[in-house]
């Protein structure tokens, strides 16, 4: 049983409760797919935003959320998976919803309220797109300074990213 307030949107296992869903961990959509591993003693949960928290069609939005459980520490991860040439779009999906969306706010709130210690978030921007640092300056002005791990992937690779790799 999941200990926020979107239980009925953590992944469960592959497209449950949601297409987005990647087994317990994970998340896929257009042939990208990333997941966090646990090590020992750790949990995490991967959350279905975009479509399940997130229904509005009009609204900015990233695709998943992963919280990451270790001792004295949580970590919220915000996940956009961009198969797209607009990756600045991507940083702006990711900012809007870490800034503006009262959903991922309302989990946050809680997060912080029963992290017995250190609390971080931080966006992960996975794309098949190599952006240049004039392009990654210019997303970073626009979403204000906002912390995003850029990963670039291969559309369809059979690799599985694990962003355990990538934590700041």
């Amino acid at each position: 049983m999941a200990s926020h307030p979107h239980s009925h949107c953590v992944c469960a296992g592959d497209g449950n409760p949601h297409a987005l869903c990647l087994g317990s961990n994970g998340f896929q959509e257009n042939e990208i797919r990333a997941q966090l591993l646990p090590l020992r003693g750790e949990r995490v949960e991967a959350i279905a935003f975009d479509g399940c928290i997130a229904t509005d069609q009009n609204s900015l939005r990233c695709d998943g959320l992963m919280v990451l459980r270790r001792r004295g520490q949580t970590d919220l991860l915000l996940v956009e998976l961009k198969n797209t040439r607009n990756a600045e779009h991507g940083y702006q999906q990711l900012y809007h919803t870490a800034h503006h969306r009262a959903d991922y706010q309302a989990i946050r709130r809680h997060e912080e309220r029963n992290t017995p210690g250190r609390f971080s978030h931080q966006g992960f921007l996975i794309t098949t797109k190599l952006i240049t640092t004039l392009e990654r300056s210019r997303a970073e002005r626009r979403s204000n300074g906002f912390m995003v791990n850029v990963i670039r992937v291969q559309r369809g690779s059979s690799l599985m990213l694990n962003l355990r790799y990538h934590l700041s």
